[in-house]
């Protein structure tokens, strides 16, 4: 009974002694600034600049494997190979390797994207010319045989890319550098250049060499290689978001009076205020900036250490919230489309009087707009928050730097965090968005997406010149703006709406 005893006793002191060991390597990595790599099992140093190389090259060798499968030696004879070069396909490539080719290509090259190239504009445009042929049957063949037609390259339109419309309508353009693409924009595009995920369905079907199961192994494989890319590029998204951000607080000097730093970031926060759901965006970015910052100097700091337990409680209770808003949000979203559907069903029915159909179908689209624009922005909200806490993450534990230039960096982005939310709560009460401000939106958001397709330049002050036309365009359809005084309290004068928090725990 004795020796039963003491084994017991010995297992717990040896079980005691390994995790006392285990937290004395914990605390001496933490003090030289490692971190702990769950797949290496090991605490390792963090380099931000290397990891960038390694996902970077990743990201282009399964775009490179993405692209024709056709060999060289399988290359159909054209009279003219341009197009074809262009968009860097065999000239047997089918319909969705050219359109794949064509969205990777073009998110490259797009003029936004490429300020300093006074010649992205005329290469966008062979760009969008290229796909026009290559993607029409009729006009591909006549490519083929004959070559190039000036009438085509005159009349050549381009395909939309979703990250100006989703720019336009969430205003993310000043913002880009800290959040990197919204996901929202980043799936719509993803969607429209790859719509069956690279699946021919009817072909497999029709496949009768392959078994069923077979056939569901392709699409689980084809599952997984989808969300390995989106894994990947969500990576990558964030260790940008930390090199934009290291290079946006590098005039920071501890040393010197940091309220002149401070004064910087609160013109540049006035500044993203001005543009559409400015002040969502500086809250969002500014709390989850100072959430991250003062949790990595609480680490390292003993004076800053009350304040690190405090941002990690405020972090987790935001989560909760979140989790709450997203629902509630989706609830109302999901209650205003089906209202609008079941009044659809009723007008094609004829139950509804046809002279108040039309009227009464408008009346529940307008009325359902701020419930879906809560529930795309509670979406992005949660988005940023998680890019900013993984880039922050990075950007705090990159060991090509001294450890104190480590903290150096954590309080510059709390000072950027404090100014962002404070002018964001400035700015949040004269913030409105009526069914009017989202219709006018949408429509200047779908003609300057269209516009930059034509590789044409639309600056902030002609969206600004379309706003202002739209509106009174919709103002003078029916009088005035009824729905303004409703609608706004959706988001800025319901304290539950999910717009309006301000990521304190107050809603």
């Amino acid at each position: 009974m004795s020796n039963i005893f003491s084994s017991i006793v010995k297992k717990v002191q040896t079980t005691v002694e390994s995790k006392q060991e285990q937290i004395r390597i914990a605390d001496e990595a933490k003090k030289v600034g490692k971190i702990y790599d769950s797949s290496e099992k090991a605490w390792v140093f963090y380099f931000l600049d290397a990891e960038f190389d390694t996902l970077q090259d990743e990201w282009n060798k399964k775009q490179k494997n993405n692209g024709s499968s056709v060999t060289s030696s399988d290359e159909k004879q054209v009279k003219d190979r341009e197009y074809y070069d262009l968009l860097d396909v065999s000239t047997n490539a089918d319909e969705v390797t050219i359109r794949k080719a064509y969205f990777k290509t073009a998110r490259k090259c797009h003029p936004d994207k490429n300020p300093d190239d006074p010649e992205a504009h005329a290469k966008f445009q062979a760009l969008g010319e290229a796909y026009q042929v290559l993607s029409n049957p009729q006009l591909r063949a006549a490519y083929d045989r004959d070559g190039k037609s000036t009438e085509t390259s005159t009349a050549a339109e381009n395909m939309p890319n979703p990250q100006d419309f989703f720019n336009v309508m969430f205003g993310s353009t000043l913002v880009e550098p800290y959040i990197g693409e919204l996901w929202i924009a980043s799936m719509t595009s993803d969607a429209m250049m790859n719509p069956d995920a690279g699946i021919d369905f009817e072909e497999l079907e029709k496949n009768a060499d392959l078994t069923e199961e077979e056939k569901e192994e392709i699409m689980r494989q084809k599952a997984k290689e989808l969300r390995e890319n989106n894994e990947l590029q969500q990576k990558l998204r964030q260790v940008k978001c930390a090199q934009a951000l290291r290079q946006r607080i590098s005039s920071f000097d501890a040393k010197a009076d940091w309220r002149i730093f401070a004064d910087e970031a609160r013109k540049e926060a006035q500044n993203i205020a001005q543009g559409a759901y400015g002040s969502m965006y500086l809250i969002t970015i500014g709390f989850a900036w100072q959430i991250a910052a003062e949790e990595f100097l609480g680490q390292y700091d003993k004076n800053a250490w009350f304040s690190g337990q405090v941002a990690s409680a405020r972090k987790n209770f935001s989560g909760i919230g979140s989790n709450f808003q997203l629902i509630g949000a989706g609830l109302k979203a999901a209650t205003a489309g089906s209202k609008a559907l079941h009044q659809a069903e009723q007008i094609q029915k004829g139950q509804e009087d046809d002279a108040n159909a039309q009227l009464m179908m408008a009346e529940t689209i307008d009325g359902s707009l701020p419930a879906f624009l809560n529930f795309a922005w509670v979406i992005n909200k949660r988005d940023i928050k998680s890019t900013i806490a993984k880039s922050c993450y990075k950007l705090f534990n990159d060991a090509g730097v001294p450890l104190e230039s480590r903290i150096e960096r954590a309080k510059a982005v709390r000072i950027l965090g404090r100014e962002f939310q404070a002018v964001g709560r400035k700015h949040q009460k004269t913030e409105q968005h009526s069914s009017d401000d989202i219709k006018a939106r949408v429509a200047v958001a779908t003609m300057t997406t269209m516009a930059k397709a034509q590789g044409q330049e639309v600056t902030e002050e002609d969206q600004l010149n379309m706003m202002k036309q739209a509106k009174e365009e919709l103002s003078s359809m029916h009088g005035s703006s009824a729905h303004g005084s409703e609608t706004s309290a959706a988001v800025d004068g319901d304290s539950s709406a999910p717009l309006n928090t301000d990521e304190t725990g107050k809603l």
